[in-house]
């Protein structure tokens, strides 16, 4: 309670501080916008609707301010008087007649974002984002065949590839088997080969198929930059996420061994490569890595635990445990790492020690190879 009471001190003290920062011409806008944004967070409806209005009646306010205050107005009677004023201001260009529409579908106001922006001047509505924005109103409705019919046709010049990732998205929600319709993969293949031309598109294309949910066709997007030379290294990070989520282990590896051939001297991306590949194959290139990396760099536990394995899958595991046994014991409760010593423990017959780090490697994240290892070596200490 008294925890709670400090909290709610110190935020109210901050509010005063912005408060006070009002009267101040050079720092009154960023205060009104920083109170308001905080009263809606919080849900306090009076407090945001004051300071909303106060908020768009300063100079320099900008479109994003508007929406703000819509925002603070939504549980009074204003808003829909403030949601026609806020919609008019942003007819002006394409930007913010995107951002009412990005607005609106937030607010499950699809239906209406899309009958707005039909009444859009022909150069906005066709000016990107506008038709991304308007888009994205039609997969809120899950209106697959609206999506389809708004999409077909029509060139976005040089964002067609994601005019045709969206076509190839409605394609494949119309489709009733779970499998996406040879006219879904068509059109996804003509987005991935659009898309390469206008490589920074990869990407994009990349996170629309994620958010729509479909891991395979954003696999194959990140992979084209992965294998690329602009900007590998994200694709490689967004990979290791997914392949994470997954518990994709051979994902993991492909992977670490792209990060170490785009960077010979990444030493982090060699041992993820040697201990990956140690837990899904007989590697003798893993076993020499292993060896190399630990004798260059005995402390570091990653590397020793790598080694020590590797000694372990060749039979050596007395000798494995030794270069364990040269950690520091808060180093060997680390969950991943309690996890290894366990399995090689009860391997070497050493039950009793095994028993003493067994609730560290529960606590442990890991890979399905990495967890059949340590339920086997579980069974044999009941």
């Amino acid at each position: 309670v008294r925890l709670k009471s400090n909290q709610e001190q110190a935020v109210e003290e901050a509010r005063q501080e912005l408060i006070h920062l009002t009267s101040n011409a050079a720092t009154r806008l960023s205060a009104w916008r920083a109170l308001t944004a905080d009263a809606v967070a919080r849900k306090q409806h009076p407090a945001a609707e004051e300071w909303g209005q106060k908020l768009k009646e300063q100079p320099g306010v900008v479109f994003a301010d508007h929406l703000l205050d819509l925002e603070a107005c939504q549980e009074t009677d204003r808003s829909a008087a403030t949601l026609k004023q806020v919609e008019s201001l942003a007819r002006s260009n394409a930007g913010t007649a995107a951002e009412m529409i990005a607005w609106m579908n937030r607010h499950d106001l699809a239906t209406e974002a899309i009958a707005w922006s039909r009444e859009l001047n022909p150069t906005v509505a066709d000016t990107q984002p506008v038709p991304m924005a308007v888009s994205e109103s039609f997969s809120c409705r899950r209106d697959w065949a609206g999506l389809r019919d708004f999409v077909a046709g029509k060139n976005w010049g040089n964002l067609d590839s994601l005019r045709l990732a969206v076509a190839s998205h409605a394609a494949r929600r119309l489709n009733n088997s779970a499998a996406p319709s040879m006219e879904s993969q068509a059109m996804w293949r003509s987005a991935l080969k659009s898309a390469q031309v206008q490589s920074d598109q990869l990407a994009v294309v990349a996170r629309l198929s994620e958010g729509w949910g479909y891991r395979d066709q954003a696999e194959e997007a990140w992979w084209a930059i992965a294998n690329g030379d602009d900007n590998p290294k994200a694709a490689l990070n967004a990979l290791q996420q997914l392949y994470k989520e997954k518990r994709d282990t051979y994902g993991l590896l492909r992977v670490a061994k792209r990060a170490h051939e785009l960077n010979p001297d990444d030493l982090i991306a060699a041992n993820n490569s040697a201990s990956l590949a140690l837990l899904v194959k007989n590697d003798a290139m893993a076993h020499r890595v292993a060896e190399k990396l630990y004798l260059e760099h005995p402390r570091n536990a990653a590397f020793a635990v790598t080694y020590a394995f590797a000694l372990h899958t060749e039979g050596k595991t007395g000798e494995g445990l030794k270069i364990m046994g040269k950690l520091r014991a808060d180093q060997l409760r680390v969950p991943a790492v309690a996890a290894y010593y366990v399995v090689m423990l009860v391997e070497n017959g050493e039950v009793e020690r095994a028993r003493q780090f067994l609730n560290a490697a529960k606590k442990a994240r890991l890979l399905p190879e990495e967890e059949r290892l340590l339920v086997s070596a579980t069974k044999r200490l009941i």
